[in-house]
C-alpha cells in the first residue's frame, strides 16, 4: 500500500465533502 495512493483515497474523500470517514475505511480494509 503505497502512501501516495492512501493520500489519493483521503482526498477524494476530503473533496467529497470530509464526511464519509466510514467509506475511507472501507477503502482501507480493500486495500
Amino acid at each position: 500500500m503505497n502512501p501516495s495512493h492512501s493520500r489519493d483515497k483521503l482526498s477524494i474523500i476530503v473533496r467529497d465533502g470530509g464526511d464519509n470517514k466510514l467509506t475511507y475505511e472501507e477503502l482501507l480494509d480493500q486495500g
